[in-house]
């Protein structure tokens, strides 16, 4: 077990002591013991450091979060496949209704013809492949949501 010495201590005393020994560090605002820290604050102080500045900066936390995104898309596709196993080993009730009410959502954005169904209707129409649907402007909605209604009239006389 390691021993842990008082900061307190002498440089030269310190030396003297067993290389298994550490020093305990107090931090200055809570009074917590912390071992780890350099700076004389314990973990709280740092997180709450932490949270400060990404308040101050979110546009470079933003940044760096969609970088190491795009740098580590494979540890993220695989976390969240280790998710869905876990779910369906614990709740394979709780998936088999999410994927029903997936699926009659869908059903009924395609027979209502929901904004988002049509807005993606025209995205894999585009050929570039890069608009969102937040570029898609509500007369081009509506004005596909009538064709698709058109099309769909012509469909069920032809029968």
């Amino acid at each position: 077990m390691k021993r842990l010495v008082s900061l307190s201590l002498s440089r030269a005393r310190r030396r003297k002591i067993s290389k298994d020994a550490q020093i305990v560090k107090t931090c200055k605002v809570h009074g917590e013991l912390d071992v780890t820290q350099v700076n004389m604050v314990c973990k709280a102080c740092v997180c709450l450091r932490a949270k400060e500045w990404d308040k101050k900066n979110p546009e470079r936390v933003k940044e760096t979060d969609r970088k190491w995104y795009q740098n580590n898309i494979e540890k993220v596709r695989a976390k969240g496949r280790s998710h869905l196993k876990k779910l369906r080993e614990k709740n394979p009730d709780k998936l088999k209704t999410r994927l029903k009410r997936t699926r009659e959502w869908h059903r009924n954005s395609v027979n209502n013809l929901n904004d988002y169904y049509v807005k993606q209707k025209i995205i894999r129409r585009g050929k570039n492949g890069k608009l969102r649907c937040s570029d898609i402007p509500a007369s081009l909605v509506d004005f596909k949501r009538e064709v698709l209604k058109l099309k769909r009239a012509i469909k069920e006389q032809s029968k």
